[in-house]
């Protein structure tokens, strides 16, 4: 979606929403449930607290990793105006790649108070 069609109020928001890239997020959430699924499956308790902290860290991993990949890539000059396929933030000059980049890794630092016991 192109972020001029979006609200200028949301259109921030919508942009942040936009660099998750949340079509990918499926590679983050089916390993948690078909791994959960198996425990179950072989007669183990299901903890339902681990199974959510466990998605919700793999889920912050994905998209932290999907913010670092975007501004590296823009850092690099892999992403340049004549890139195909869907749109990189940090390429389109909607957020700077430090800030994107430091988005990541705060996503990275989330995550990891999901893995505490």
């Amino acid at each position: 979606m192109d972020i001029a069609l979006v609200d200028p109020k949301l259109s921030r928001c919508w942009s942040w929403v936009l660099a998750t890239r949340p079509k990918t997020l499926t590679a983050a959430v089916v390993p948690v449930l078909v791994g959960s699924g198996i425990a179950r499956s072989g007669g183990g308790e299901m903890q339902w607290p681990h199974v959510f902290a466990a998605l919700i860290a793999a889920i912050l991993i994905q998209v932290g990793t999907n913010l670092v990949n975007d501004a590296c890539d823009f850092e690099r000059g892999a992403d340049t105006e004549k890139r195909i396929g869907p749109m990189r933030v940090t390429q389109a000059g909607i957020f700077g790649s430090r800030t994107v980049h430091r988005a990541g890794v705060m996503c990275f630092v989330l995550s990891l108070l999901f893995c505490l016991p």
